[in-house]
């Protein structure tokens, strides 16, 4: 009797259960954030109501539950811990690291309180989600790949997972503190998790007495303010893959026009525009929402990269340690980076129609049309934080094989004339990429394990960032080599429409070989240099320290490449090995400059073909010419659009090298040279280094100026002359095009300007700050960090002198 009442009950539960999770099976955000928002509440987050019912409207606050009474218990024992601990600060004084403490408990008592506010306000901006999402949820949108709700899913709980792990380091890594303080010490503890909640909890103990209750509760409250932090983060993230989302619905829509053969009608453009503006206003509201959490996050984030980076020379006590703060540091800024990657992906997708509209003949052009493509180019669509910032991929950087020629003017060859005999040589050129890849890899890993031993220094952390970073230009490259194929095959297809007896000829050839020997000239003249200034420095050595050298080749190798045989025994094929992979990756830094100048000459060009035809063209009043001039100006956006794709990821490790480099050459001007032939060879570095980057900027932007130049040909056309593909082509090349490192910086000529103005004026108080291109704060940001950190390690990160032995 007992069983069959049981499982009636069972069964009505269950029934009630469905009946409350109804409609489950709907590709919602809601629904996909549940798991989230629960698992949230368990530490008194996000107190809000009915979040296992299925419609929105019975979401709300109760402000008399269980949820809020959690939620202010833990705020209210963190603003206890804040207290106590700025009283510790007021006794023993307050630097820059000490002070972490009452931040992180002030900003997680913040956290808490914004995500209290946003459940006030939850239940508006769901209903009006659910709105969009069920629209989103029917034909003709369609989802491709993985569903909303799997995406939020699959990111919440790995970065969850990813947190659990840094706090169980975290509390390992004090825990194994404690047990070496008490062994240094020789104390006597029999019970370890009451030394253990004594010590991590002092500044609540000096109050209370110990009780196992409050030792688990004052544990279960600093678990619970690690995963605020946390889960600040993950909720922004969620939010924007939910919103990118319903905008790359609308893009995945519009693609089928992308080929120019379907021309909808007006009818067809009112419905997009309608869903396009329900999206923005479902933006607007959640950004209304959650602005302050935004605001907060990037705050939080940004001071605890720099707090963490403040301390990577410091050399800490155990290797339990190390891997705690190498791998918080990690996942700090590979979370903090994934915040602004998923909300600056909202404005990439809320900008794509307007690449498609690009396409559409002028039959097809309509009122609604027109107003859809002045709102893309008018309307700023992204988060914000508080109306202080956009979240774009800009504002994270606030915060390459030879081609080939074709005749006298082309700069590729066909791709269909690549036959499979070519493909063989392909192989062969990624097996040696590869056996570069392993060295360079091998190489950076030896300089890690010797600045692990002696300690880091502003100097010495070069050698692994340069063989690091070549070896990921050299994966780039393998990268492009995969794809070359299809991108020349492209390249070739736009690039036929300029070789029409209308454009004037251009000897492209010449241009691509003269830059070519150039930079490579010089730069074998460096390595040469380089080579000669090495050998100099052993030979000195070997003086000063009187080396009994048996041979000179095995004193040259272990001493130009200690990182390596400091731990492993020497061998000549071992140093021919290395002395290849220094070559290649040498080589390959220079070559990734080399190959952005003649990528992005060779576009400048036929920017600069058309320009000369428009130009000659100004009084041309045919409507099709100008339709013709469209179309051409249309498919070198395309190119460079597909360009910066293909050779985004070598722009931003070409000049995030460069940079980096450009300041620790600075930095060397202050030091003395002990010789002149280090001299000669540092004057001659620095200086190739300064042109060739400056070079590769002055051609990248060269696309940006002629892309600008069409539109101002165009503004000088005379009414008369004026049609409505000619006003197309004016309203398409306003804004121009440029070579862009995956969208997070363009490449302009303001780099040069701003970048001298700030050198002769040796002040910033006369410019203005909104102008100032990113690339510029970033130089003068990485040399105040060198010449910080210069500062603050001398005497650290040095080799025993005279420490070879034959």
């Amino acid at each position: 009797m007992l069983v069959s009442k049981g499982v009636h009950a069972l069964r009505n539960w269950r029934q009630k259960f469905r009946t409350e999770v109804g409609g489950d099976e709907e590709d919602t955000f809601l629904r996909g954030i549940r798991p989230l928002v629960i698992l949230g509440q368990m530490f008194g987050m996000f107190p809000i109501d009915g979040v296992m019912r299925g419609e929105p409207a019975q979401l709300r606050l109760k402000w008399f539950s269980f949820r809020v009474l959690l939620n202010l218990t833990v705020v209210v024992t963190a603003l206890l811990q804040a207290f106590y601990e700025y009283q510790r600060l007021m006794v023993i004084g307050i630097n820059a690291k000490n002070v972490s403490g009452f931040v992180f408990f002030v900003d997680a008592c913040l956290i808490n309180v914004l995500f209290l506010n946003l459940a006030t306000v939850w239940r508006s901006v769901a209903t009006k989600w659910d709105e969009v999402d069920r629209t989103f949820n029917r034909p003709p949108f369609l989802m491709v790949g993985w569903s909303l709700r799997k995406r939020l899913v699959v990111v919440s709980f790995t970065l969850l997972i990813l947190s659990v792990v840094e706090h169980c380091l975290s509390v390992y890594s004090a825990a194994h503190t404690q047990f070496i303080e008490i062994q240094k010490c020789n104390w006597t503890v029999t019970n370890q998790f009451r030394h253990y909640a004594l010590r991590r909890f002092a500044e609540m103990y000096l109050i209370f007495p110990y009780h196992i209750l409050s030792a688990m509760f004052f544990t279960y409250v600093s678990s619970a303010l690690t995963i605020y932090w946390n889960y600040q983060d993950i909720f922004i993230i969620c939010i924007s893959i939910g919103i990118a989302t319903r905008f790359q619905q609308i893009n995945n829509h519009l693609k089928m026009l992308s080929d120019g053969v379907i021309i909808p009608n007006e009818d067809f453009w009112i419905r997009v525009r309608t869903h396009y503006v329900s999206v923005c206003e479902l933006l607007d509201d959640v950004d209304r929402a959650i602005s302050w959490t935004m605001l907060i996050s990037c705050a939080t984030n940004l001071y605890y990269i720099c707090l963490q980076i403040l301390h990577v020379s410091q050399k800490l006590a155990s290797t339990v340690d190390d891997i705690y703060y190498w791998f918080s540091l990690m996942f700090l800024l590979a979370r903090t980076v994934t915040v602004f990657l998923s909300a600056a992906h909202i404005h990439d997708c809320a900008k794509k129609p307007l690449e498609i509209i690009m396409k559409i003949p002028n039959v097809g052009w309509c009122v609604e049309l027109e107003r859809f493509s002045a709102q893309l180019k008018s309307e700023k669509v992204a988060l914000s934080g508080m109306g202080f910032f956009n979240l774009t991929r800009q504002l994270l950087f606030s915060v390459r094989e030879n081609p080939l020629i074709r005749r006298n003017v082309t700069f590729v060859r066909a791709a269909e004339e690549i036959d499979d005999r070519k493909e063989r040589f392909h192989l062969a050129i990624a097996s040696g990429s590869g056996i570069t890849m392993v060295g360079g890899f091998l190489i950076m890993i030896a300089a890690l394990v010797r600045l692990n031993r002696i300690g880091l220094n502003a100097l010495n952390s070069a050698e692994p960032i340069f063989f690091g970073m070549c070896t990921l230009l050299n994966v780039f490259f393998v990268r492009l080599a995969i794809l070359w194929r299809d991108f020349m095959t492209f390249w070739t297809q736009r690039e036929e429409l300029f070789f029409a007896r209308p454009y004037g000829a251009i000897n492209l050839r010449r241009r691509v070989v003269w830059v070519a020997v150039c930079i490579i000239v010089a730069a074998f003249v460096e390595h040469a240099m380089c080579v000669i200034n090495q050998s100099y420095n052993v030979y000195q050595e070997s003086l000063t320290c009187k080396y009994n050298v048996s041979s000179p080749i095995k004193l040259y190798a272990m001493l130009t490449f200690r990182v390596v045989y400091q731990s492993i025994p020497y061998s000549h094929l071992l140093t021919i090995y290395l002395l290849y992979t220094t070559v290649a990756l040498t080589f390959i830094w220079t070559f990734t400059d080399l190959f952005i100048m003649l990528v992005s000459t060779s576009i400048g060009c036929r920017f600069g073909q058309l320009n000369k035809r428009i130009d000659a063209n100004r009084y041309n009043s045919s409507e099709a010419f100008w339709g013709e001039m469209r179309a051409h100006f249309v498919g070198l956006m395309e190119l460079v659009e597909r360009a910066n794709r293909m050779v985004g990821p070598l722009v931003i490790a070409s000049c995030a090298n460069d940079v980096y480099f450009l300041c620790l050459q600075t930095l060397n001007t202050m030091e003395s040279k002990p010789h002149a032939i280090n001299e000669w060879y540092f004057r001659y570095s620095f200086l190739f280094l300064i042109v060739r980057t400056t070079a590769k900027l002055w051609f990248a932007a060269e696309v940006n100026e002629e892309s600008l130049r069409t539109h101002k040909l165009v503004q000088t056309v005379q009414s008369e002359q004026y049609n409505d593909e000619l006003e197309i082509l004016r309203i398409f090349s306003t804004a121009g095009v440029s070579i862009s490192g995956m969208g997070f910086f363009e490449i302009t000529r303001k780099i040069f300007l701003t970048v001298s103005s700030l050198i002769t004026s040796g002040s910033t108080e006369n410019i203005h700050l909104r102008m100032l291109p990113q690339m510029a704060g970033s130089i003068l940001t990485y040399e105040l960090v060198l010449l910080r950190f210069h500062s603050t390690s001398k005497g650290v990160g040095e080799d025993l002198p005279c420490s070879y032995k034959d």
